[in-house]
Parts: C-alpha cells; sequence; structure tokens
C-alpha cells in the first residue's frame, strides 16, 4: 500500500511539471514589426534621429551623454558621419542597426548642421 501512494505521489508530481514546462514554451508565432517596412522607409531624418541618436545627444542635438551636434556639418562631411556611424568613434558604438539608407539620410541632414 505504502508504494502505490508514493507512486501516485510521485505520478503526480511529474505530471504537474510536465504541464508547467509545456506552459512556458512560449508564443512561437512571427510577430510584426511595430512599423511596416513601408512607413521606416520613409522616416524623415528627424525621426531616424529621435529614434536612435537622441538619447545620447540630445532631443535638439544639444549634446548630453555624446557631444552636441548642433553644429557637426561645420566640422565633417556627410561620408565622415556616416562612418562614424558605421564603425563608431569614441565611446560611440557602430550603429549597425540603422540600415545604410537611413544612415545617408541622417547624415546628410547633420551635414547641414553649420
Amino acid at each position: 500500500m505504502m508504494k502505490s501512494k508514493q507512486r501516485m505521489i510521485l505520478l503526480s508530481g511529474v505530471s504537474a511539471i510536465a504541464l508547467v514546462v509545456s506552459g512556458c514554451g512560449g508564443n512561437s508565432a512571427k510577430q510584426e514589426p511595430t512599423q511596416s517596412k513601408e512607413a521606416q522607409a520613409n522616416l524623415t531624418a528627424d525621426k531616424i534621429y529621435a529614434n536612435n541618436c537622441a538619447s545620447c545627444h540630445g532631443g535638439n542635438l544639444q549634446g548630453g551623454f555624446g557631444p552636441s551636434l548642433e553644429k557637426i556639418g561645420s566640422k565633417l562631411k556627410k561620408e565622415q558621419i556616416v562612418e562614424i556611424m558605421q564603425k563608431g568613434k569614441g565611446s560611440m558604438p557602430s550603429q549597425g542597426h540603422i540600415s545604410s539608407q537611413d544612415q545617408e539620410k541622417l547624415a546628410a541632414w547633420l551635414a547641414e548642421k553649420k
């Protein structure tokens, strides 16, 4: 009698663990991006900046953790800005998560800041 009671408890425990583990699989459905690819392609340079740069360089280009970009165009050409985005510089990491098209757009916009 004791062995069958132990088996029943063991079986119940294993079943409970199996149920918990099966619930941890997560949702395997592919999540849609928050914006369509077309909407992302049509982002303006100031939106790209706000989404990717403002947290370090300030909402108005004034600087913060990163240097001010208010007059960056008087110091760097567009191509130099793109290179910094691609490779990083100093404490700024590479911005490879920004598409090359958006990097070009952003660099052209920043190069106008003189």
